[in-house]
């Protein structure tokens, strides 16, 4: 996966190759990775809004996704508001290098996350943006994914860097708040409930970070919820535009450095799936002033300085957010043989957009490729199709939290070649298990039908986390 961490250990002639690439304007020449040779996306705009909020998991990535968008914004007059979702105080090569140590304490990575917010309000002070209207949360870098999958409630994840298990930054909106999954979510409920934008600007679901997926995770999870409630905020989330960037995915953007009269494109890995692309276009100007801010995030610029200009280019990228997928109730499955009678042409509800990674491969894992679920006979029915065949070593996870208040959060772990499944309700769970695929069966008033439920699903290889499908919502009725 293309993140930070990964840039930094790209071997110099990779790097110096990437550099070398011209400066040319875009589609001329296809870049490997990219759709180049796709026609040019539709424009998206700022028409009709008032207020715009957007949410960033690190210190920079508010820049990186939005800095053209937050400046046009401000040039028309509408108001700006941006969320650090954490401080950036997990970046262990970053930290090392601020530091001069390979021993950095958790005090210094607190004094880092401080840092990491003073430059955010540089960079957002150069594009017209007022720093006062920055909402600093600072749950834990790294580790918000936790926080969604196995640390709802209950006892607080654990920092690895800074080792506190509650938000320990002073000018946070949520100071000393624990580190939990319905912490994170009431403290984003206040965010979108004080602002109230009619454009949310936030992660993409594919993106490759952990911290990136499980912000669109947790942000799609209380909208849906917002929605089935109805009321004032149920009114809000159902109108709310929803636009998502891209931040980490492997080998992109390339070429890396500042090439302003490039656009952004798609990967060619996310085309024909379930997003519509959107450029947010920009003057050469305006690039400027993005190059200028992203310049601003010093802590960054020593390590990381060709990826951070790589987003410096004459359109911004946008995907349309995903309202949720619908399961299938008109299909019938024979459970003396569900395999055979699994009904062809079901849409998929997740996906896995990257399960053929060589790096992932070459753990022998089985990745979950696609899962689709339909409601037959009484039953809710989960199909999850596999990169390969199934070894010994291979588990998976899958999640779900209701669109409800309180959410209720459900987990259960398959080890198919042992023919267990543990976790809420697992006693509930019937499973058929091929070489590429398993079948899940339970009962249909395990959830309410009326409910959607965000899900997704992880695998893992030789008890090492080796991939996930996407988590999305899902509605469990036709809408």
């Amino acid at each position: 996966m293309w993140t930070r961490r990964r840039f930094l250990r790209m071997g110099l002639g990779a790097l110096g190759a990437s550099l070398a690439g011209g400066a040319g304007v875009a589609y001329l020449a296809p870049t490997p990775g990219y759709a180049d040779d796709l026609p040019v996306y539709p424009t998206a705009e700022l028409d009709g809004a008032r207020r715009v909020l957007v949410l960033a998991p690190h210190p920079d990535d508010e820049s990186l996704g939005a800095g053209g968008l937050m400046l046009r914004a401000r040039e028309a007059g509408l108001e700006v508001y941006t969320a650090l979702i954490t401080c950036g105080d997990g970046f262990v090569e970053d930290a090392a290098r601020y530091y001069l140590s390979l021993h950095v304490t958790p005090a210094q990575y607190l004094h880092l996350g401080y840092v990491r917010q003073a430059e955010s309000r540089a960079a957002l002070a150069s594009l017209g943006v007022d720093p006062g209207r920055l909402t600093v949360l600072g749950f834990p870098d790294g580790g918000t994914n936790e926080l969604f999958l196995h640390h709802w409630e209950g006892r607080p994840f654990t920092s690895r860097t800074t080792r506190q298990h509650q938000v320990p930054y002073r000018d946070s909106a949520v100071y000393r708040t624990p580190y939990t999954g319905r912490a994170e979510a009431a403290a984003l409920a206040a965010l979108f409930r004080a602002v109230r934008p009619d454009i949310l600007i936030l992660p993409h679901p594919h993106d490759g970070h952990p911290d990136h997926w499980a912000a669109n995770a947790f942000s799609n999870l209380l909208l849906a919820t917002w929605q089935a409630a109805g009321g004032a905020d149920g009114q809000w989330a159902a109108r709310v535009r929803r636009w998502t960037y891209l931040v980490h995915w492997p080998t992109w953007p390339l070429p890396l450095g500042y090439r302003p009269e490039r656009p952004e494109v798609p990967p060619a890995g996310l085309l024909g799936l379930d997003t519509g692309w959107w450029a947010f276009p920009l003057a050469l100007d305006q690039v400027a002033r993005k190059r200028d801010a992203l310049m601003r995030y010093r802590s960054q610029v020593e390590l990381i300085k060709p990826f951070l200009l790589a987003f410096a280019r004459r359109t911004e990228l946008y995907g349309n957010e995903f309202n949720g997928a619908v399961i299938d109730t008109a299909q019938v499955v024979d459970p003396r043989d569900p395999f055979a009678t699994w009904p062809a042409g079901v849409a998929p509800v997740l996906v896995n957009p990257h399960p053929g990674l060589v790096s992932r491969l070459i753990q022998g894992a089985a990745l979950v490729t696609h899962v689709t679920w339909i409601r037959s006979g009484g039953a809710y029915w989960m199909r999850l199709d596999l990169a390969r065949a199934l070894n010994p070593d291979t588990a998976y996870e899958v999640f779900f939290r209701t669109a409800t208040d309180p959410v209720r959060v459900v987990n259960w772990r398959l080890e198919p070649a042992a023919g267990r499944v543990e976790g809420d309700g697992a006693d509930l769970v019937e499973q058929w298990v091929q070489p590429e695929s398993l079948i899940l069966r339970w009962p249909a008033g395990f959830f309410d039908p009326a409910q959607a439920v965000v899900a997704g699903v992880q695998s893992y290889a030789f008890g090492r986390w080796a991939g996930r499908t996407t988590f999305r919502p899902i509605h469990l009725s036709p809408l």
